[in-house]
């Protein structure tokens, strides 16, 4: 339980700067120079200089998190490589903490987008690039698809959608949320397709491998 909860950390960080950016950048005394931008830019920054502290906290990194020990300098070789697997393995399996950290990335980076697109004109609306974004994160995601699929295309849609209401003058509630949870419900049928037929080869591999042992056996 506690290495769910420190490997989790990174994700709520990024909700909880997430959550202080819609609150506080709307606000006037809280006005930056380069306005939104920004203020976007800042929060983005914040997330993951906090993500990375929480990360080197974490006691035992000097130890595999997989929980293979290793001998020598090997194992301190190996810390980095075993806490980026741990965090994608992790993150891949746990919707939870996907959902923090969807939320917290997509707040800021849609402020970011609201800040920039909102003052040239004849662009896209802020709204069609954010869906955007939300569709191609969700996409790379389909070669290791898991349940912290469904958490990370659930929060990173409500964060950019509630970050859309905040900052974005030309964004209506009701036409807004209808595509949001239109949009949401295509992501989960396709990302369901895809653990499906995932957890389908995992479960018929072991079969086809088996057979191709019995037929390299029986080879001459």
């Amino acid at each position: 339980m506690r290495r769910y909860y420190r490997l989790a950390a990174p994700g709520a960080a990024f909700a909880a700067i997430g959550v202080l950016l819609l609150v506080l950048a709307p606000l006037p005394s809280f006005t930056l120079v380069g306005g939104l931008v920004t203020s976007g830019c800042y929060a983005l920054a914040v997330q993951i200089v906090l993500a990375m502290l929480l990360l080197a906290a974490i006691e035992d990194l000097q130890q595999p998190l997989d929980g293979q020990g290793s001998a020598g300098g090997t194992a301190t070789a190996g810390t980095g490589s075993h806490l980026r697997a741990a965090l994608l393995d992790f993150y891949r399996r746990h919707p939870l903490p996907a959902a923090l950290l969807g939320f917290g990335l997509a707040t800021s980076v849609t402020a970011v987008f609201v800040g920039v697109l909102g003052g040239v004109p004849h662009t896209a609306p802020t709204a069609v690039v954010v869906a955007l974004l939300l569709v191609l994160s969700s996409v790379v995601q389909a070669p290791i698809v898991g349940r912290g699929y469904f958490g990370w295309t659930t929060g990173a849609a409500v964060g950019g959608f509630l970050a859309l209401q905040q900052f974005d003058r030309i964004a209506t509630f009701g036409p807004l949320l209808i595509a949001w949870i239109a949009l949401l419900a295509l992501l989960w049928v396709l990302g369901g397709i895809a653990y499906a037929v995932r957890r389908g080869r995992r479960g018929a591999a072991p079969p086809a491998q088996e057979a191709e042992r019995h037929v390299a056996a029986n080879s001459p």
